[in-house]
């Protein structure tokens, strides 16, 4: 089992780094480090602070 799904999470344990592969390494640790919504899709609305609704292409 590499995969598990959760209510709200997954995890996918199927990425393999090298120990050689730095560039890999630092984009895993990019990915793992950037914030769960863009910048730029939060809006402020009142009080509230809410994510736009992502655009489907």
């Amino acid at each position: 089992m590499l995969a598990y799904q959760q209510s709200g999470f997954s995890v996918d344990a199927g990425v393999c780094i090298e120990s050689h592969d730095r560039a890999g390494l630092e984009r895993l640790l990019r990915y793992c480090a950037r914030p769960p919504f863009a910048m730029e899709r939060l809006r402020k609305e009142g009080s509230v602070t809410s994510a736009a609704p992502r655009q489907m292409s």
